[in-house]
């Protein structure tokens, strides 16, 4: 710990040794550079972060009523956690934890209250309204905790298109089938990745799959999923590049609906293309670095809320090198 400053250093004192070499471990190889998937002894497990066995360990508390302004959806361990900050990104050697918003087949807009502290999950509100989709999304679609879109980060290719991140931690959509409930912490494979610009910010779109669904196993890069869940990658395009530009109702225009006179559809970096698994892991590090940098405060996030556990915000300070 000779490279770690003296305020991250009396953090780790005062964690388990296990705790201590993993977190310790994990920042070394992410300020590394490299391009590999963390291998299992340099994962930060939930006992190192949380004092939790695995994500299963985590639950749901709610506060208020559903459908309401006043509604939250907590994540519960042995000790009050925080969504966004406090959950594991990586779950294994190649696999990364996700944080389920919205539930297929539903419109509710739900999502991370990033400047609320534990980050609970709420209806999105639009003009003092709550906000839902015009269609049902048709996957399970979240976040991984401990990523942040920095706002200030400009991303290599797509500066024609925009100058920053959306402020948001990185957003997941889930090819799987199963159902999810709001609030899940799901393991997943990462798949490949679309760079969606919203008004003018990058919104990347990590493609990934749960890796408890029958057909994870057969399912490595774009390639198997076009084999396994044909046109699906192509259909998470076109969606989010229609959904808040369509009426909602029947129609035989996008997404089978109708649209809207004067709302003009998202567009996509590097002409629409999906970039393969290994992109997409680079996405997912750069802004796993940027959201510690946030928590160790070594650059501005506005209103974000940074609570977290001590453990956690030791990562965050060694892996920003604060």
């Amino acid at each position: 710990m000779d490279t770690l400053s003296d305020s991250t250093k009396s953090a780790l004192k005062a964690m388990p040794e296990a705790a201590q070499k993993e977190v310790t471990e994990l920042a070394a190889r992410l300020s590394g550079g490299d391009n590999t998937t963390p291998d299992v002894a340099s994962t930060p497990s939930t006992d190192a972060v949380l004092a939790e066995g695995s994500s299963s360990a985590f639950s749901t508390e709610d506060v208020g009523e559903p459908k309401t302004l006043e509604f939250r959806r907590f994540l519960v361990g042995a000790a009050p956690v925080s969504a966004w900050h406090d959950v594991p990104v990586f779950a294994s050697a190649s696999t990364f934890n996700a944080v389920i918003e919205i539930k297929r087949g539903t419109t509710a807009k739900m999502e991370m209250a990033t400047t609320e502290a534990r980050a609970p999950i709420k209806q999105d509100v639009k003009k003092g309204k709550l906000r839902d989709y015009a269609v049902p999304i048709e996957w399970n679609y979240g976040a991984f905790p401990q990523t942040w879109e920095q706002p200030d980060h400009a991303w290599p290719g797509l500066e024609a298109l925009a100058t920053k991140g959306d402020n948001d931690p990185l957003d997941v959509v889930d090819l799987s089938t199963l159902p999810m409930e709001t609030g899940s912490v799901v393991e997943m494979k990462l798949l490949g990745v679309l760079a969606m610009i919203d008004e003018g910010e990058v919104d990347w779109k990590v493609v990934a799959i749960n890796v408890c669904d029958p057909k994870a196993a057969l399912v490595n890069c774009l390639a198997d999923a076009e084999t396994h869940f044909p046109g699906q990658v192509d259909r998470i395009r076109e969606w989010f590049t229609w959904y808040k530009a369509v009426d909602g109702l029947p129609g035989d225009g996008p997404l089978s609906s109708n649209k809207l006179e004067g709302k003009e559809p998202n567009v996509f970096g590097f002409d629409g293309k999906a970039l393969d698994a290994p992109e997409a892991l680079n996405v997912l590090r750069e802004t796993h670095r940027s959201w510690a940098a946030l928590v160790a405060g070594t650059c501005d996030g506005g209103k974000l809320s940074v609570a977290c556990n001590e453990a956690t915000s030791a990562l965050a300070r060694t892996t920003a090198g604060a």
